[in-house]
């Protein structure tokens, strides 16, 4: 016997005149978008198959009175799925049987949704639905915009943390926290998905925001090195970097070998030599600490140029002007995509006497950026520093003196 199971759900006027659509998911990808067209007088429909998109079909509404609200049935069987509009078959979609693996389902609140019971029972799962809240204009179907499910409805708390920790994979850092704004207290106990809220906060840069709920998650002892990190990433927005340091030193007790807690370590440490840019009094005495934090993260983070970067700043406060110099242009190596290490190249390399090199930098950092002011006020005064250079010192008594007057120690003529 073929199993099979219905879903019945109905777009009220508002809805549809919102135009808001559905989507059925599998694993995030859409397999079935159906949106109403002409006041509930049609149906526009859309499958999925290897990441194209079929042509639109429109199911036309049979009677003549246009409704208040438009009701879709999709019974969905082994082989593929039956859509019925207004209690009418309309047409059959074998191509999405693929609904059996998608899993949950959100109600929107301008959706009343019924799920009848399978018969028999089934290892089915209903599919999740999706309310796109901006809808795509006419012209750009039949490719719609999806978005997982807004928390306007009835959401439960383990299908809410699921919706978080999608969003948070795909890092759409503003949906997590769109998601979780409604109802944070909803995610509370699910730990996972408050850490993520976290991530999505601090890369936000709502540190305060982000530090309050990792403090909730370290309210019954010290935290555990995950919210230690998150932590300190927290306070580093808040520019309270001497803090942040003690979070990111308690993870690196753990586990001194981590890249990520190495680096944090190292970047923090030389925010407080530097003041935090003047939000405290400097502590150069931590400058070593510094030093040897960001070679060990340099060592560690083989691909990534940020530790030499740091690295180099540090090495100019000690004069060790030379190996910064040699640690911007690894910098440099490891993340050519990272171009303002150009322009920070050519101001060394001017600390250097090296200008024809500091010129040959900035020209560097103005073709990777057109719109790079600075790299463009910087090659006009290092090609006027060097034509001064070319034309030699300037000779006494070169210069035209205005009439009437003379230069100090000069003769005036009798």
């Amino acid at each position: 016997m073929n199993s099979w199971r219905r879903l019945r759900f109905r777009f009220s006027q508002a809805a549809i005149d919102a135009g808001h659509s559905v989507d059925f998911l599998n694993d995030g990808a859409i397999l079935l978008h159906l949106k109403p067209r002409a006041s509930g007088k049609a149906l526009a429909i859309n499958s999925r198959a290897s990441d194209q998109w079929d042509e639109e079909v429109r199911l036309e509404l049979t009677g003549a009175e246009i409704p208040d609200q438009l009701e879709v049935d999709l019974l969905h069987t082994e082989n593929g799925v039956t859509i019925y509009l207004a209690g009418e078959q309309s047409t059959v979609f074998s191509r999405c049987g693929d609904l059996h693996r998608a899993t949950s389902i959100s109600t929107p609140a301008t959706i009343a949704t019924e799920v009848e019971p399978a018969s028999p029972a089934l290892p089915l799962v209903t599919p999740r639905i999706e309310r796109i809240a901006s809808p795509v204009p006419p012209e750009q179907h039949p490719v719609p915009t999806a978005r997982p499910p807004a928390t306007d409805g009835v959401v439960e708390p383990a299908m809410l943390a699921e919706l978080v920790r999608a969003a948070a994979g795909a890092k759409d850092w503003a949906r997590v926290a769109e998601l979780a704004a409604d109802r944070p207290e909803t995610l509370q106990g699910n730990r996972p998905a408050e850490i993520d809220l976290a991530r999505a906060l601090i890369q936000l840069g709502r540190g305060k925001e982000a530090e309050a709920v990792l403090r909730r998650l370290g309210m019954n002892g010290p935290p555990d090195e995950d919210v230690a990190y998150h932590l300190g990433l927290a306070l580093q927005k808040q520019h309270r970097y001497d803090e942040a340091r003690q979070f990111f030193l308690q993870c690196l007790a753990g586990h001194p070998n981590e890249a990520r807690y190495v680096f944090e370590a190292g970047r923090t440490t030389a925010q407080c030599v530097n003041g935090g840019f003047g939000n405290f009094e400097p502590q150069p005495t931590l400058i070593d600490e510094a030093i040897d934090l960001l070679t060990r993260a340099a060592g560690l983070m083989t691909r990534d140029g940020r530790p030499h970067r740091e690295l180099a700043a540090m090495l100019q406060g000690k004069g060790l002007l030379e190996e910064a110099l040699a640690a911007l242009v690894e910098a440099q190596r490891r993340s050519p995509a990272m171009t303002a290490l150009y322009l920070e190249q050519s101001r060394l390399l001017v600390r250097l006497d090296r200008i024809e090199e500091a010129l040959h930098q900035a020209r560097l950092a103005a073709a990777a950026d057109e719109s790079n002011d600075a790299a463009s006020s910087t090659i006009r005064i290092l090609e006027r520093w060097l034509d001064a250079r070319r034309a030699g010192p300037l000779s006494t008594g070169t210069l035209t003196d205005p009439p009437g007057r003379s230069r100090p120690g000069s003769k005036v003529p009798a």
